[in-house]
């Protein structure tokens, strides 16, 4: 049983993934021992968890069935056509973007990206240099859409396009998909699914949340935060949706209160750099090579050597 005997308006529950950001001004209230509320691995699988086609023997010109227009979609159809594939890319909304899709996606107003211009991009496709170092998730979405552009990569999109089931047939995989009040059916030699992993919500503990009498949303259905001036909000979730949407809510709500299941590091986007004049984005920092003198260590050490790493980066 969940009581939030100081929370008596509002509950906004929040799933999330990914590293954490530090803001200013806004501390984090922890409840570390929840006793009730416990996550568990998704049960949802991915449409094609198996028997999904490896491309190592291929003739040009055959086609190739990408499902998504997300930023592994827009990828997968781009890379296909540099050996010589003809995809064709199933969109089921009317735009691209995955969840970057600012009317169908699952992004806030004030959402940026977790990760610096850097390293959130393609590598063949850099950010302007007067870009953001975290862009806002309205240039994401233009950034995408001017790489379809600039790549001619729409004329191969089709939208509207929901797919219904995809099975092997003989030699070929069999896709049958709606457009409207229509189905339809093709074959391809090839599928590629790029539908990502954050397109379901998934809760853990409806039936606490049942009992609860307040509004509950899953952070995917947060926009602004508007609709909670001058309110309670408890926030269930420590990584980057949490810390963010939290951070974001403390502008308008009368209190936040942000719900852990167990510490966490709170990082900073950016740390000072012995190499740099300037401090340099997290991400730059963490992304190395591992492990260069080819040193070997238990699984006692690394975390040891980890752990104390980013406990250092909270104390800058």
């Amino acid at each position: 049983m969940l009581y939030f005997k100081s929370i008596p308006l509002y509950l906004l529950l929040l799933l999330l993934l990914n590293i954490n950001c530090h803001h200013k001004g806004f501390k984090t209230k922890i409840y570390s021992k929840i006793n009730k509320i416990r996550f568990y691995k998704p049960i949802q699988k991915p449409l094609l968890s198996r028997n999904i086609s490896i491309i190592n023997n291929y003739n040009s010109n055959e086609d190739i069935a990408i499902i998504g227009a997300g930023p592994s979609g827009i990828i997968a159809a781009k890379s296909s056509l540099e050996y010589n594939l003809k995809p064709k890319v199933f969109e089921k909304s009317n735009s691209i973007g995955g969840i970057w899709d600012l009317n169908n996606g699952k992004v806030w107003e004030n959402m940026r990206t977790n990760i610096s211009k850097y390293t959130n991009c393609f590598s063949d496709f850099p950010w302007n240099e007067d870009s953001d170092m975290f862009p806002l998730a309205t240039d994401a979405n233009k950034y995408l859409n001017d790489y379809c552009k600039y790549f001619d990569i729409y004329k191969y999109i089709q939208f509207n396009s929901c797919i219904i089931n995809i099975e092997r047939d003989n030699k070929k995989w069999k896709i049958e998909y709606k457009i409207g009040d229509k189905t339809r059916v093709e074959y391809f030699p090839f599928v590629i699914v790029g539908t990502g992993i954050s397109s379901i919500p998934f809760i853990s503990f409806y039936d606490e949340l049942n009992k609860y009498k307040g509004n509950v949303i899953h952070s995917q259905n947060y926009h602004n935060p508007k609709p909670y001036k001058n309110q309670n909000v408890a926030v269930i979730g420590g990584s980057y949706s949490g810390v963010e949407i939290s951070a974001d809510l403390a502008k308008e709500t009368k209190n936040v209160y942000h719900i852990i299941s167990k510490p966490m590091f709170i990082l900073p986007k950016f740390v000072d750099s012995k190499n740099y004049k300037k401090p340099i984005p997290l991400d730059l920092l963490l992304f190395y090579r591992k492990n260069e003198n080819n040193i070997k260590l238990t699984f006692e050490e690394e975390n040891r050597i980890s752990n104390k790493f980013l406990w250092d980066l909270c104390k800058e």
